[in-house]
């Protein structure tokens, strides 16, 4: 039997098939109790990786978590998520109860815009995952008993749809999991003190989406910060991994795809909706990102053709 230090430089690849149904709905919960194997591919003790992402909530005790290699102590009330190709196991965990939801990224994209106009969904599912490389992080969001709760309470329906498989399971069991996130990500905009880069950061993300046709431009985006242009443009790199430009540039071209593929805009509305107030500049930055003018792209939307959009 392989030892832990050998699986952590060769860690377990586990497919999502494992948990749920791709074409039914790509999302699972599964709950672990101590060390008692909950179920037939229960590798909490085991380091691996998944191609799916992961919802954990620590509903009791206490443990040590293992993240990329670096261990991290949680406790109930915890809640963070772990992206996909992410290598983590726990060291301790006799005392957990945990609960884990699995999820296909896909599942939140047709909520997505409106997902992102929560400061704190930006924290808990893109910018607090990246930031688990020092053994000095802690996550973000830890609720109290009251909130720990409710979180249960939902994730109890969402479990419950998921098991009854009763026509319609899909759409409940989907209907919860998004008012779970929306009640996590606010519970993280609540948190006292919370004023961090990190958050300061979020509540940027949240305002470009809310004001995209607005002029933003590297001074502006640092005073709604608190920060100086180069601190911000220093975070922003280190966080997100490009610089702000390239952040709102994505983020405005992404929007023009949605709105193109809906078909009720002319392009010269839509690059003026996006931020552009020149329509040619508009499409040649929409073909340098998605290899179509934004006329070819709505051909092919029309179409049904599903192009790409990052």
């Amino acid at each position: 039997m392989p030892d832990a230090e050998h699986l952590a430089a060769n860690p377990l690849k586990l497919p999502g098939d494992y948990y749920f149904n791709r074409a039914e709905v790509p999302l699972a919960l599964k709950k672990v109790h101590g060390h008692a194997r909950s179920h037939v591919h229960d590798y909490t003790d085991k380091p691996h990786w998944h191609d799916f992402s992961e919802l954990v909530m620590i509903t009791g005790g206490r443990g040590v978590q293992n993240i990329n290699g670096v261990s991290y102590r949680v406790l109930a009330g915890d809640v963070f998520v772990i992206m996909g190709r992410t290598m983590h196991y726990f060291e301790e965990y006799g005392e957990l109860e945990i609960i884990n939801i699995m999820f296909d990224r896909r599942v939140l994209e047709e909520q997505q815009e409106y997902l992102n106009r929560i400061p704190g969904y930006h924290v808990i599912f893109h910018l607090e995952p990246g930031l688990r490389t020092s053994r000095k992080f802690h996550n973000m969001l830890h609720l109290d008993s009251a909130a720990l709760n409710h979180a249960v309470t939902l994730s109890t329906g969402m479990e419950m749809e998921l098991g009854s498989r009763s026509p319609g399971f899909e759409a409940a069991a989907l209907a919860g999991f998004f008012q779970l996130t929306v009640f996590l990500s606010r519970s993280l905009d609540g948190v006292s003190g919370n004023q961090g880069s990190v958050a300061r950061l979020a509540g940027l993300f949240s305002a470009l989406e809310k004001t995209l046709a607005q002029p933003w431009d590297l001074r502006r985006m640092a005073k709604y910060c608190s920060m100086s242009p180069n601190t911000l443009l220093r975070t922003f790199q280190v966080m997100v991994g490009q610089t702000p430009g390239q952040y709102l540039s994505a983020l405005r071209l992404n929007a023009a795809s949605g709105m193109l593929a809906d078909g009720s805009r002319s392009i010269a509305e839509i690059a003026f909706a996006c931020g552009y107030r020149d329509s040619n500049y508009f499409s040649k930055c929409f073909r340098r990102r998605f290899g179509q003018s934004p006329g070819q792209f709505r051909r092919l939307a029309a179409r049904g053709v599903r192009l790409k959009r990052s």
